[in-house]
């Protein structure tokens, strides 16, 4: 490696911001190398892998695995094994940063990057960190401690760390998201029949999934649908499909996952949204003046997406369902409802559109 090229660790449970910020160090073609230090799975447990190493090797970084645990709200087996696996990960973070030698860590928080930013403030390499979230995790608020430059995504929660370390620079969204689609990328009659897109984030959400697939023989009647299932549910997806009248199986389009731009054409041609509330989520719709119907995660850490959620209502982008009342019924109802109000009519982004940049930005005054 040139002698004046650096080297930025990345580390995090949040993929889609720490593609964002790749993305523009790329773009402003400096003299940057970058490796990134992720999870191959998603839940302890769980067999379902993430999207993760796929995603970062194929924007051509290189990916390190590493493994290790956290601790869990809910006692199980899967407990025990999470927490004996917490020193075994500090143990290979150090081994992974003591051959990298990375010029700086930069952080997406999350059980994952906690190894990495132990081992990196015991070999006093500068942290910058990335909260995503209006409710930092415990992770984050260990890693904020340790960390020379924390970055937010949302300006009135910068009392929630200290002052003189703290930043806003909003969240890094993907490219795609600023990228005006000139063809269909998924053959749907979306002119005709608009678009309602059920997403439960990167693995998916079997509790949306249930609550949504004895709607789709209805819902394809008058609109379009575009399903993001999850690895898990794919199966019960393609059934739905199967069982749909042949004249109506083009309205229903069901994937474990969507790329970028795929995703990014989805929302931007979306009438309505239905899915979580976390970060990306709602800074894309509201980026976007997308309406949504949004479920949180009832056991995300501190309520965080119940607070992503009420941000975006009381910026009059949707409702709100909790996931304990939710029924498919109640659900139907508000769909009716909001695709009455239907406009086609996008606001203009309330959002800055450099969360990206100033997040590169922060890495280089630190690297000078």
């Amino acid at each position: 490696m040139n002698r004046e090229t650096k080297k930025i660790m990345i580390t995090g449970g949040h993929i889609t911001p720490a593609i964002a910020v790749a993305d523009e160090i790329r773009s402003e073609k400096l003299l940057w190398d970058i490796v990134f230090v992720g999870r191959t799975t998603a839940f302890e447990g769980g067999g379902v892998f993430t999207q993760e190493q796929t995603t970062v090797q194929k924007k051509g970084i290189r990916f390190i695995p590493i493994t290790t645990g956290r601790i869990q709200r809910a006692f199980t087996i899967h407990t025990i094994i999470s927490v004996i696996k917490i020193p075994f990960g500090l143990v290979q973070a150090l081994l992974i940063l003591k051959k990298e030698k990375p010029d700086i860590v930069l952080s997406f928080g999350g059980y994952v990057a906690f190894p990495i930013v132990i081992a990196a403030a015991l070999f006093r390499i500068p942290i910058v960190t990335h909260e995503q979230t209006r409710q930092p995790g415990l992770a984050n608020r260990i890693i904020s401690v340790l960390a020379s430059k924390i970055c937010i995504s949302f300006e009135d929660i910068k009392d929630r760390f200290p002052q003189n370390k703290t930043v806003y620079t909003g969240l890094p969204i993907r490219s795609e998201f600023f990228t005006q689609f000139s063809k269909d990328l998924l053959n749907i009659p979306y002119k005709t029949h608009p678009i309602i897109y059920i997403t439960g984030g990167s693995t998916g959400s079997a509790s949306i999934n249930a609550l949504l697939f004895p709607l789709v023989a209805r819902l394809v009647k008058e609109y379009s649908v575009i399903h993001q299932v999850g690895y898990q549910s794919v199966d019960d997806g393609e059934r739905i499909e199967h069982s749909l009248p042949d004249v109506l199986k083009n309205r229903y389009i069901i994937r474990d996952n969507f790329d970028a731009a795929t995703s990014a054409w989805i929302m931007r041609n979306s009438s309505l949204v239905i899915g979580r509330a976390g970060a990306n989520t709602v800074m894309e719709l509201a980026l976007l003046g997308k309406t949504a119907i949004l479920i949180p995660l009832p056991w995300a850490g501190r309520d965080e997406q119940k607070e992503n959620a009420l941000w975006l209502k009381k910026l009059g982008f949707g409702s709100i369902i909790e996931q304990d009342s939710a029924t498919s019924d109640l659900i139907y109802e508000q769909i009716l409802l909001h695709m009455k109000r239907q406009s086609d009519h996008v606001q203009n982004s309330i959002l800055p559109r450099d969360g990206a940049k100033q997040v590169v930005h922060q890495l280089q005054l630190i690297l000078g």
